[in-house]
């Protein structure tokens, strides 16, 4: 059977071939270094995941739309101040958040 054809480097403006599965060329790994750390090494574990779902259920509508006169359901639950890896600021002040849609 033969294997899956290379892909292009996912960096916007490189055209570099990468295996199938990875998602950049070896100059550009360094540039997303959250992109090869899963989401629980990043701090989103079990206590984020019950204090987004809670978050989205107390505040179920999108603030930025909203703004815009808009009601449309949340489903992004997004840091307004980054984290930048803290692990006491990915579960800090939920006022902090902002529930957003989704991009489509």
């Amino acid at each position: 059977m033969p294997s899956r054809p290379n892909t292009p480097c996912r960096h916007p403006g490189c055209a570099a071939l990468v295996p199938y599965g990875q998602k950049y060329c070896d100059k550009h790994k360094p540039l997303h270094p959250e992109e090869v750390r899963c989401a629980g090494s990043r701090g989103y574990n079990r206590a984020w995941q019950k204090a987004r779902k809670a978050y989205l259920e107390a505040h179920p509508l999108c603030v930025k739309c909203l703004e815009e006169g808009r009601y449309v359901r949340a489903t992004v639950v997004d840091h307004i101040v980054p984290h930048r890896g803290d692990p006491w600021a990915v579960l800090g002040p939920l006022e902090l958040a902002g529930a957003l849609q989704a991009p489509p």
